[in-house]
């Protein structure tokens, strides 16, 4: 049998540094969106600041990047005292409270400024933006989570930088894997293109010493760890190639943990966590409801109608279980709040009362998270956690009916939130939207597809948009899903490798939830949801003995003769044994798409003498301290020493020389060791005692 050694033809690795830079303006900028309070008393916050403090140091400390570093936090929490008008009767100060991304999406106050700056249109032009949110938020109620990323992830992307999701953690470990799905759950279900930075598999990975503890969170290790893992996913490498003097182990963890997360499954099939938000699953075709009776239920029950008409079922009251389900306010008063009685419902829908017309246009966007205190439930999150800090879940549902109003305002124009000449009362639309929303999260049935007049009637076109927000709120809360097919035309596409869509962005990945809108005569849009799978075949050859091998097993295989330009008649399994010393690639097709490797030249012990004879490594063995000689002088010569699971312990350049040093700082084991010099690379391993 012949022995093979092997060179890769490839060229030297050139820096990210351009690819870093997304706005081409030579400087790094970076956001960091975090709230340093929890909207649940006594529960650890995600503070950004100390993480801009560590990534500040990080990237300005590494000596090969050549740009201008702005690391900048942004603190989500913030309070104010906001005239609130009740019932039509009266109006007060209330103090509100903003922890969530979805609440500083909306949070009046400087609304213009801070949508500016997200999209990169203030002090800095971002590059990155990184997004934390409440951990109490994505440990209770992911849904919630998921709507208010994809509000910011969405104005991020529009101005031109691209969005980043730390996966976070609290000091419970027993939170580890639900912070993984629904972190990459949410991710996944975003309505733009959003990585996942995996510091919360990092700190899992950590030895019990090094997970400190603080009053702020994270820790200082934890946000250095944070810190880390941004760097390890801009640049593909450990934060420990900075100067920065940190903790190496920590650096070098969080980059292993990037690695891992890569080729790791990290959530299957539907959610079944229980929230205020899960979807029920009723099948029925009757559906059997109950509520107090007031005016407002009596509103929420005309959209209930027209929706469950829509969709060719029926809708019966009854006070005699089985009931399907009850609805109803969470405070003031006590015979027309939602009834948590699993003996007689299955199900009950409570709602934050809404704010009077005097101020209700304002208050109730300032009245998502929070007001007063912990125990106000006037407040979408407020009805929420009264749900679960009452143990009233799996059985209570939240109406979100201040986010719902919220979108609505934004995104219909024209649309009336309160009737002409009633104040206090909600309108048409309204109802429909929170109707369809009861209905959505009841059924999770798809609801009312456009009709195809639908836009030749501002009339009619606004009550389908209320319905539409219904809908895909609910579907957001419970799916985690930015995007659903229902409401929307589907545009199913195969392709290989990259595929340029009708909205004239290029995918690189599979992508089911970009939307395209095309505008027609009457200036209503058609809203196209993208349904792309790409196949994306990368085939490279290893080495076993004297034979090369395909990484991929499976698609059609043909190996390439490279010196002679031909293929190898007959060489169609996925490994070869060359009879030769020329150089070889292999081509693969798979589903329809092709890709070849790079061309490696086999050299057999024969020449070795030729080659090799002037190379030397030495002492190899070694303790530390090694030294190879080239035999001669080369020009650009890069140095990498790794262990075996792929992290850097030594990384050096040289312009001109014949002699190396280097010295491996780690445990005794085996290192891989390559040299490349312009178009050559050379790989051999070295024993440290």
């Amino acid at each position: 049998m012949k022995l093979f050694f092997i060179l890769f033809l490839t060229l030297p690795s050139l820096f990210l540094q351009s690819q870093i830079d997304v706005n081409e303006d030579n400087a790094l900028n970076i956001l960091i969106l975090g709230s340093s309070k929890s909207i649940q008393d006594d529960y650890e916050e995600f503070s950004p600041n100390i993480i801009a403090n560590e990534l500040q140091n990080i990237l300005s400390q590494d000596s090969q990047i050549n740009l201008t570093i702005n690391v900048v936090a942004e603190d989500v929490y913030k309070t104010k005292s906001v005239t609130t008008g009740v019932a039509n009767q009266f109006t007060e100060n209330i103090d509100y409270f903003c922890h969530s991304l979805l609440q500083h999406y909306y949070w009046p106050e400087n609304r213009t400024e801070r949508t500016t700056n997200l999209k990169g249109n203030g002090t800095y032009d971002w590059d990155y933006v990184i997004i934390c949110e409440d951990p109490y938020l994505i440990a209770n109620a992911p849904g919630f989570y998921s709507l208010g990323l994809n509000k910011i992830a969405k104005l991020i992307h529009e101005g031109g930088a691209k969005p980043m999701l730390v996966l976070e953690w609290t000091s419970e470990e027993s939170n580890f894997n639900h912070f993984e799905e629904f972190t990459y759950r949410a991710s996944s279900g975003c309505t733009v293109p959003l990585e996942v930075i995996p510091a919360g598999l990092a700190w899992r990975s950590l030895p019990q010493n090094l997970k400190d503890i603080s009053a702020v969170h994270p820790s200082p290790n934890g946000a250095y760890l944070t810190a880390a893992s941004i760097y390890s996913n801009l640049f593909e490498r450990s934060a420990s190639f900075s100067q920065y003097v940190r903790n190496d182990t920590i650096a070098d963890l969080a980059d292993v943990a990037r690695i891992d997360a890569s080729n790791t499954q990290h959530f299957s099939g539907l959610p079944t966590f229980n929230s205020p938000y899960k979807s029920c699953e009723v099948d029925d075709v009757n559906l059997i409801y109950n509520h107090g009776g007031t005016s407002t239920e009596n509103g929420f029950l005309s959209g209930l109608n027209w929706i469950v008409a829509q969709n060719q079922k029926t809708l019966q009251f009854s006070s005699n279980p089985p009931i399907h389900f009850n609805y109803g306010r969470s405070s003031l008063g006590s015979t027309h709040l939602y009834n948590v009685d699993s003996t007689r419902f299955d199900y009950s829908f409570g709602y934050p009362l809404q704010d009077d017309l005097s101020t209700g246009l304002v208050s109730m966007q300032y009245g998502i998270d929070k007001r007063f205190s912990s125990e106000d439930v006037e407040t979408d999150l407020g009805t929420a956690r009264q749900m679960i800090n009452q143990s009233e879940i799996p059985f209570a549902r939240n109406v979100p009916l201040r986010s719902i109003i919220s979108q609505m305002i934004e995104e219909i124009p024209g649309v009336l939130i309160y009737p002409i000449g009633d104040p206090w009362h909600l309108s048409a639309d309204v109802n429909k939207a929170i109707g369809t929303f009861i209905y959505t999260i009841l059924t999770s049935d798809c609801t009312l597809p456009p009709s195809a007049n639908i836009c030749s009637d501002s009339s009619q076109w606004r009550t389908w948009m209320a319905h539409k927000i219904g809908q895909e709120t609910a579907w957001n809360l419970m799916y985690l899903e930015g995007n659903n097919s229902c409401n929307k035309h589907v545009d199913v596409i195969s392709a290989c490798k990259s595929y340029t869509w009708m909205n004239g962005v290029t995918y690189n990945e599979s992508n089911f939830s970009a939307i395209h809108s095309l505008p027609n005569n009457f200036g209503c849009d058609s809203l196209i949801l993208l349904n792309l799978t790409l196949t994306n075949p990368i085939v490279n050859i290893t080495v076993s003995e004297d034979s090369l091998i395909s990484n991929v097993s499976n698609g059609q295989h043909q190996w390439y003769n490279c010196t002679s330009e031909q293929l190898v008649v007959g060489a169609n399994d996925p490994y070869y044994i060359p009879q030769d010393e020329n150089e070889y690639a292999v081509i693969l097709e798979n589903n329809n798409c092709t890709d070849t490797s790079s061309c490696i030249s086999i050299v057999t012990l024969e020449l070795k003498e030729n080659l090799f004879s002037k190379f030397n490594l030495y002492p190899n063995p070694t303790n530390q301290n090694f030294t190879i000689d080239l035999g001669q002088e080369h020009k650009n010569i890069k140095l990498v020493v790794t262990n075996l699971i792929g992290q850097e312990l030594v990384n050096q350049d040289y312009e001109s020389s014949q002699v190396l040093h280097g010295e491996i700082d780690g445990a005794p084991g085996i290192y891989l060791l390559t040299i490349t010099s312009n178009k050559l690379e050379i790989n051999t391993k070295i024993i440290v005692q």
